[in-house]
Formats: C-alpha cells, sequence, structure tokens
C-alpha cells in the first residue's frame, strides 16, 4: 500500500507542472544555457536589466519575471510586463538599446565612464550619447560624442581590453 502511495505521488508531482496554462510558469531551461537579452550590466548587487516595456532600470533576483525568447533570457519589473513582451517580442526587440558603458548603477541612475576620455559622469537627460551597433554610448561632453562617432572602433575595442 505504501509502495502504491508513493508511485501515485510521483506521477502526480511529474504530470502536475505539464499542466500549467502560463507560459511564464512552466519549466524554463538552466539559466546557464540562457544568454542575457536585456542586461547591460553585473556587479555584485546582481544582474541590472533594461525593462524595454515600462523604460525601468532594475536588477534581477530569483522572483524577477522573465521570458525566454531566441537563446535569450528577459528580464521584467513585473509579470504583466513579461506577458507582454512575450505577446509580440519582435515589437519590443526592435527598439531595445542597452547602455553601454556603465560602471555603476545606484536608484536608476547610471554612472559611466566616458569611452574616449575615461571621466566618470552621472548620466542624466542632457548627457552626450551615441547609440553604436544597439548600445547606447555616454560621454562626458559633446567633443568626446563626435570624436567617438568618427571612429566608433577605436574606442569600442578600447572597452574589450
Amino acid at each position: 500500500m505504501l509502495r502504491l502511495i508513493s508511485l501515485i505521488t510521483l506521477a502526480i508531482s511529474i504530470a502536475v507542472p505539464a499542466f500549467s496554462a502560463d507560459p511564464l510558469l512552466a519549466p524554463q531551461p538552466k539559466a546557464e544555457t540562457i544568454a542575457d537579452g536585456n542586461v547591460f550590466f553585473t556587479d555584485k548587487d546582481g544582474k541590472h536589466y533594461l525593462d524595454q516595456i515600462c523604460d525601468m532600470y532594475e536588477v534581477a533576483d530569483e522572483n524577477t519575471a522573465f521570458t525566454d525568447f531566441n537563446g535569450k533570457r528577459y528580464y521584467f519589473c513585473a509579470a504583466g510586463c513579461a506577458k507582454t513582451f512575450a505577446e509580440k517580442p519582435s515589437d519590443f526587440l526592435e527598439k531595445l538599446v542597452l547602455p553601454a558603458n556603465v560602471m555603476a548603477m545606484n536608484d536608476d541612475v547610471l554612472t559611466v565612464a566616458c569611452p574616449v576620455s575615461s571621466e566618470l559622469l552621472k548620466v542624466n537627460d542632457k548627457t552626450p550619447h551615441h547609440i553604436h551597433e544597439g548600445k547606447n554610448y555616454f560621454f562626458c561632453c559633446s567633443k568626446c560624442g563626435a570624436s567617438f562617432a568618427k571612429n566608433p572602433a577605436k574606442f569600442t575595442a578600447k572597452k574589450a581590453d
């Protein structure tokens, strides 16, 4: 009798996840096999990401909503944003531009290192920037932005070192 109960319990525990109607709650592949899609910076606090549905900067934790798409994991501030993304991801991925030269993030304030001068600065709505290969680079001044625009490869290669 005890063996029969154990077998029934095992069968139920295997079958129940298969009946999940919500794709966000369905079993997901291990994180190690999935590349980050909207993470722009990782530090001691975790993976910082841009929720492209509501344009919020957040830090992912074990309770963060996410959706896997085309081999990449996209994190969201809430399940509603994840669901909106999952309904038509291509609409949001076309507009996704992540910050590129972030050194730190505190309270949604990005601290960046100018890729030209290496000066550290906090990003605000007046900070000069330039989008290159889907990434948004921030600069300490418009002169650095102009230098970058003339030869982005020179300054993005320096970042990779």
